[in-house]
């Protein structure tokens, strides 16, 4: 929920033309952590399913 609203809002801005840097990185560095966590977690549940 909050990696698509961070998404919507950098949407938003840059159809107004806004700098868009900040909000960028956080965004990327947000969303790179959340995906290693929903992976790790992958991982880990298939392991105790073996």
């Amino acid at each position: 929920m909050m990696a698509r609203l961070m998404l919507l809002h950098i949407a938003y801005e840059a159809e107004r033309g806004m700098d868009l840097r900040q909000e960028n990185s956080i965004a990327k560095v947000f969303l790179a952590h959340m995906v290693h966590k929903v992976v790790d977690t992958a991982i880990q549940l298939h392991g105790a399913l073996a």
